[in-house]
């Protein structure tokens, strides 16, 4: 582990010194390594390494830093996801000053949900409302600004960045058109890919890309999947998400009585949507994994 631990550690250990200094923590580096090699030498997920720091540092912080060890110590390229909840405008400045001193130069950036509690979303205060304000920060960070309009001295490699778009339409959209109108404006700002909502029915996934060429949007569209995994979830997944389930999947979902029967379909559905979207030659696929991780290990020993 030593090699790989410090490949990981070079460019997260001036990240944790820093974010030792603006808590007033004590920790060390040293402390965060043997967390680090403890983790790999038991084999375990890095998630627990996550929850044993997470007494030290804020949860962006422990987002961060292990989105920087996944990419240096095991070269998996990272996208850590840019919220407008929950964040202010100079949190925000943080975080993409801390990424980019890691490395990290591919984000995906959203609003994020409301409160289940809010009949609407509510913008942090100093926060944003929309997508399209946040990337207007990033864009001015990618030209060398602050947010104060003070100049960066020294620039790093900017970010390149992905939002989401929804072939069914966001549900706070009073209508299709209005919602499409929303992702034109993302991608002039400078979207160089989407990710969809979830959904199940093909075509809609289909219509939407053909609308989006039709506009002269050309940048990839990735569809995203998830396989409900529980029987409560056919009841709950197309209200949250709103969704549609095809006739046929609906069909299918009404006999399924116990939740083993409604994660086989999940899975037996996902599979076939995968293979028909790869036969369409779709960009990539994206997987929602929440409460889903086995369906969807099973859903990609099938089809790739």
């Amino acid at each position: 582990m030593g090699s790989t631990v410090a490949s990981a550690t070079i460019c997260v250990s001036g990240y944790m010194e820093l974010q030792a200094t603006r808590v007033g923590s004590d920790t060390t580096l040293s402390q965060i390594v043997a967390l680090m090699e403890e983790a790999a030498s038991s084999k375990a997920p890095i998630s627990r390494l996550a929850d044993k720091i997470s007494s030290i540092f804020v949860p962006t912080v422990i987002t961060i830093a292990v989105a920087a060890a996944i990419q240096n110590e095991y070269n998996i390229p990272v996208v850590p996801h840019i919220l407008c909840s929950g964040f202010t405008r100079a949190e925000t400045e943080y975080v993409l000053l801390d990424l980019q001193f890691l490395g990290i130069e591919n984000l995906l950036v959203l609003r994020g949900d409301k409160a289940k509690e809010d009949a609407f979303f509510k913008p942090t205060e100093n926060g944003y409302s929309h997508t399209t304000e946040l990337q207007e920060q990033i864009n001015s960070f990618n030209a060398g600004h602050f947010l104060d309009g003070s100049e960066i001295k020294v620039p790093g490699k900017p970010f390149s960045y992905g939002v989401a778009c929804y072939p069914e339409k966001h549900e706070e959209a009073l209508n299709m058109e209005m919602d499409f109108e929303w992702f034109k404006r993302k991608v002039e700002l400078g979207a160089e890919y989407a990710v969809t909502q979830l959904f199940y029915d093909n075509e809609a996934y289909f219509r939407f890309v053909d609308k989006a060429r039709a506009a002269g949007i050309n940048i990839p569209i990735i569809p995203g999947i998830k396989p409900f995994a529980k029987l409560s979830q056919l009841q709950t997944v197309p209200k949250t998400f709103h969704c549609n389930f095809p006739e046929a999947l609906a069909h299918e979902a009404v006999k399924c009585k116990t939740d083993e029967e409604a994660k086989a379909l999940g899975i037996e559905w996902a599979v076939a949507q995968c293979k028909e979207l790869m036969a369409h030659g779709v960009p990539s696929l994206h997987f929602y994994t929440v409460s889903a991780v086995d369906s969807i290990a099973q859903i990609a020993a099938r089809i790739y």
